[in-house]
């Protein structure tokens, strides 16, 4: 049984299970693992606050979308655990990343003005990207959304998610 731990973080993230999503260990993925979970799911209704797969997947497991969302569900916890989100992601020079860490530094009230001017800065730099970039601009887009809201620039906020590539995902 393979694991795509993309998959599994990336389920997490939008099912609202942040901690679950978060990577915790050092070991590899392992098939006993995946299938006492798979059982868990049809036998009991714990399932529900068990770790997930990618709770025994150490961050260097994860490719750089996984490691976003894993990032991204580290700064959604309450209170949001930027440090762990910054260590996921620091590495990358992608647009997806720094807006990732974009929000790190917001959340952690790291001069907010410069962190709202940097995500704005992103959004436009990812303006008309090429197809293979789409992603990084729906990240890109939600980051910048959720700054918005977060400074009450509801109008901006609005504007920002329904413009652009990321539209796509909101008409169907």
């Amino acid at each position: 049984m393979d694991a795509d731990p993309l998959y599994h973080v990336k389920q997490l993230f939008y099912q609202g299970r942040w901690r679950e999503a978060c990577p915790h260990g050092a070991e590899e993925l392992t098939d006993s693992f995946l299938q006492r979970y798979i059982q868990s799911l049809f036998f009991s209704r714990a399932a529900l606050i068990i770790p997930a797969c990618v709770a025994e997947a150490s961050s260097s497991d994860l490719g750089l979308p996984a490691r976003l969302y894993a990032a991204r569900s580290h700064l959604a916890l309450s209170p949001p655990n930027t440090p762990a989100a910054k260590e996921l992601v620091s590495s990358a020079e992608t647009p997806g990343a720094k807006a990732v860490l974009a929000l790190g530094r917001y959340l952690a009230d790291e001069d907010k003005a410069a962190r709202v001017d940097e995500v704005r800065d992103l959004v436009i730099e990812s303006e008309g990207a090429e197809e293979e970039e789409e992603t990084e601009e729906a990240v890109i887009r939600a980051i910048a959304g959720t700054v918005f809201i977060l400074e009450g620039e509801n109008e901006e906020a609005i504007a920002t998610l329904t413009e652009g590539k990321a539209k796509e995902d909101l008409e169907w």
